[in-house]
């Protein structure tokens, strides 16, 4: 598993440039204090995402194999649970 992770890293490792994100927490908070100070009503929170990730071994490979690496010897898939 460990391979499988470095393996990732090492293809998709870039310059992190900060400047290119945006803090969403950091504006959702001041919305909300600017609704407070002028009785407005308060914001709507954003919805939770609809996808919970349970196998992120799993995604790992197909990752993989999207960029056509192929898995450590000795690694087999295995089989999803419910």
């Amino acid at each position: 598993m460990t391979e499988i992770m470095s393996l990732i890293m090492d293809k998709k490792t870039t310059h992190f440039d900060p400047s290119k994100f945006e803090d969403h927490y950091e504006e959702a908070l001041k919305q909300l204090i600017e609704s407070k100070r002028t009785g407005l009503p308060m914001p709507k929170p954003a919805p939770r995402p609809k996808e919970n990730v349970k196998d992120l071994a799993g995604i790992l490979r197909k990752s993989m194999e999207a960029e056509g690496i192929a898995p450590p010897k000795g690694e087999k898939p295995k089989a999803k649970t419910a």
